[in-house]
């Protein structure tokens, strides 16, 4: 369990990272500081689990997926996720 939560938080930190971190110009948590906004990432999670019928941790496997694809960080693609699930 101790091996898979020093995974998580690797992979979290790996997939946040961009060359160029110590530029000033670039916002927080897009140039590999570690994010805050987990709590999307979670609901997120849970959106894409029930959207696609499968278990949560597929469902974050699948978006972390997505977000590496996109060169974007977790959350941002957290977010467009939940924008898709509000009602305008």
């Amino acid at each position: 369990a101790d091996g898979l939560r020093v995974a998580d938080a690797l992979a979290g930190r790996l997939l946040a990272w961009r060359s160029g971190a110590d530029d000033p110009s670039i916002e927080p948590g897009g140039a590999g500081a570690i994010d805050l906004h987990w709590a999307e990432v979670h609901q997120a999670t849970g959106v894409l689990g029930c959207r696609l019928g499968v278990s949560l941790e597929e469902a974050l496997v699948r978006m972390r997926a997505r977000a590496f694809a996109a060169g974007q960080p977790l959350t941002e693609t957290a977010r467009e996720i939940l924008a898709r699930e509000l009602p305008s």
